[in-house]
């Protein structure tokens, strides 16, 4: 998608930007010569902001959330914007008493917890930091930790690169995926 500036009426449609990024949300600022807007023209959902006189673009933000631009101050000098982040983290729950207790808090996201029957350690898989296949949950690292009581004792330590571990019911072996970069398929381990 495009960015347009065109008068009230429709008439004298001029293209901002003409290339293969996503471009959407526009928002003008107070002076009328740029627009701020959503762009993943640096590879993530960051800000931009593109001039209405010339074409030229650049960066405002670059995070791994998604920034979403909301208004501007009459003088231009702030310009709010939402932030949207999506991480996961690992939870642990007692059944018979309820609520839950969080087990991870890294700033990557934890998927898809295993453990044995009657096992302290936990394998989990860790999104990367920069995934190269764009899907965190099968471009992860393979984590190991130990568990006292509901909280690691120490850090994880990472086992192997890979994603869907199963644990055997006596904790002594681990399956789990991988699936290298443009292959389709998954291998088992």
């Amino acid at each position: 998608e495009d960015l347009w500036v065109a008068n009230m009426d429709g008439t004298s449609p001029r293209r901002l930007t003409n290339d293969r990024a996503f471009d959407r949300h526009p928002l003008w600022t107070s002076n009328g010569r740029t627009v701020f807007y959503q762009s993943n023209r640096g590879g993530q959902l960051d800000l931009w902001e593109a001039s209405a006189v010339d074409d030229r673009t650049w960066p405002i933000t670059s995070s791994q959330t998604e920034e979403r631009p909301n208004s501007v101050s009459l003088d231009g000098s702030i310009l709010t914007y939402e932030q949207h982040s999506n991480t996961a983290n690992l939870w642990s729950v007692d059944p018979a008493v309820g609520g839950g207790v969080q087990i991870s808090a890294d700033a990557m996201s934890d998927y898809f917890p295993a453990t044995a029957r009657a096992g302290t350690s936990l394998i989990f898989q860790r999104a990367r930091a920069k995934s190269g296949e764009g899907l965190a949950f099968i471009d992860s690292q393979l984590m190991k930790g130990t568990l006292a009581g509901t909280v690691f004792s120490s850090e994880p330590e990472a086992i192997a690169p890979g994603f869907a571990p199963k644990v055997s019911p006596d904790g002594r072996r681990l399956a789990f995926l991988t699936r290298p970069p443009g292959v389709f398929n998954a291998t088992l381990h």
